[in-house]
């Protein structure tokens, strides 16, 4: 038995239109889940990026957060996030494990983060490949006149630093096989037909979209207007203000990605399926976590907003020989894929934090844990099937906030002061997972280095 995973960044859980999403255009997803298992309660465990791809990788927990790790060469916006480092030498990745059971092990990605300086997400991969361009990656140089910053901006000469490069890094994108997700799709499909007389094979497939900037070739974010967009195109919508026609937009431009994405998993799927090895493979679709489109005054996400738009997660598993057409209601987390391709696989492995969460698809275990924790920086959401709870698990004195999910699945109304006792097991289960009372006693975070290009400009300003 082969496997792919393909995990994808910032994609909501509530954005595939066979699950629910009557607004969205996703016919492939659509067509996975029909074939497939669906996790509707899926969670990421420690957020955002990088912290997520660690426990996608080895099945370990990375909060509390353990170690304080060199993460000289990150990008200065993400040094600073507690458990942003690579994988520890002592923790066995799952290309690790499988590269030892005999699979050739590939892994074609476009996020950035995961091929900085220390981080070693490649470990136990046979065969990598990093297509550059996403973000803040510092692949192209170019000249302020080459950004052309008044197409996405009404401040064009107060663009953040990231925002510039990324401009400079999509200046030549001419097609959308010129967008890298295309481009990790085509080489993925080469990597399964160069390796063909070594098969069986696993290989991991990690896209940076649909994070911010938000600009899918422009069809497809046109798709979901009712009308040509004539005005700025809002692809990095923290950064200002907008009207509300320009929110339109910009939850256009993200359902667009969306779309866009889907049509190339599409050619994904076309593949395994002419070339015979659909029935031989386990496709698991994940995403590290997702994104508010505005429901709180805010486009984006942070640890600020710990509601389901940020902390959950997609989980689609479609098994040769596995359930179709079926929906999973238990919680699983992102430290349950290791063990479960695991097992699918027939590889023995020692103690994990995940579980195998296959038995809930075949029924034949009813739930894994009760609740789930999931955490950004400081902030812990101790999740239940009818509350949830936030609190920052280092205030002096921790303020809790309570919502009721089953009755405000948004989480607006804050309910703590009319239920203490609710609040009191959430911490109860909280400290708990800690082994000490809050606040709770973690590493600092080492500061890192800033990008080599702002270190040029602060010199040259010096020697004018």
């Amino acid at each position: 038995m082969n496997c792919i995973v393909i995990c994808l960044d910032t994609f909501r859980a509530d954005c595939i239109r066979y699950l629910g999403a009557q607004h969205m255009q996703t016919p492939n997803l659509d067509a996975l889940a029909r074939d497939g298992v669906w996790f509707d309660n899926a969670y990421a465990e420690a957020l955002p990026t990088v912290p997520v791809r660690r426990s996608l990788f080895t099945g370990m927990r990375g909060f509390p957060w353990r170690w304080v790790r060199d993460t000289m060469g990150s990008s200065p916006n993400a040094v600073n996030i507690p458990g942003w480092h690579g994988v520890p030498p002592h923790q066995p990745t799952l290309a690790e494990r499988l590269s030892r059971a005999g699979y050739v092990t590939g892994f074609v990605a476009d996020t950035p983060h995961l091929f900085k300086p220390t981080m070693n997400f490649t470990r136990g991969f046979m065969n990598w490949e990093f297509f550059r361009g996403q973000e803040a990656d510092p692949h192209r140089l170019g000249t302020p006149a080459e950004l052309h910053a008044d197409r996405y901006s009404h401040h064009p000469d107060d663009l953040p630093f990231w925002f510039r490069q990324w401009l400079w890094n999509i200046k030549d994108r001419r097609t959308e096989e010129d967008y890298t997700f295309p481009r990790c799709i085509r080489r993925a499909i080469q990597f399964m037909e160069e390796s063909r007389e070594l098969h069986p094979f696993f290989l991991w497939i990690d896209s940076f979209e649909a994070h911010e900037p938000w600009q899918p070739p422009s069809a497809y974010a046109d798709a979901y207007m009712d009308a040509p967009w004539q005005g700025v195109e809002p692809v990095a919508p923290r950064n200002e203000t907008w009207t509300p026609a320009e929110e339109e937009r910009v939850r256009a431009l993200y359902y667009g990605s969306l779309t866009f994405m889907d049509k190339w998993i599409g050619v994904l799927l076309d593949h395994l399926a002419e070339s015979g090895l659909l029935d031989e493979t386990v496709v698991v679709f994940t995403s590290d976590h997702g994104t508010q489109l505005n429901e709180h005054g805010e486009f984006g996400k942070t640890s600020k907003h710990m509601n389901a738009y940020t902390t959950r997660v997609n989980m689609l598993v479609r098994h040769p020989d596995g359930p179709r057409d079926t929906v999973v209601t238990p919680f699983v987390q992102h430290i349950d894929v290791a063990p479960t391709i695991l097992r699918w696989l027939g590889v023995p492995h020692d103690r994990m934090d995940g579980e195998d969460m296959w038995p809930l698809a075949t029924g034949q275990r009813d739930s894994l844990r009760d609740w789930v924790l999931a955490v950004w920086a400081y902030e812990a959401s101790v999740r239940d099937h009818t509350w949830n709870a936030v609190v920052n698990v280092q205030e002096p004195d921790p303020q809790w906030k309570l919502y009721r999910i089953d009755q405000d699945r948004d989480n607006f109304d804050d309910v703590a002061p009319r239920y203490p006792d609710v609040v009191a097991t959430q911490r109860t289960r909280l400290e708990g997972f800690l082994g000490e009372p809050l606040p709770a006693r973690l590493p600092s975070v080492r500061p890192g280095s800033n990008y080599p290009m702002q270190d040029f400009l602060r010199a040259r300003l010096q020697r004018e």
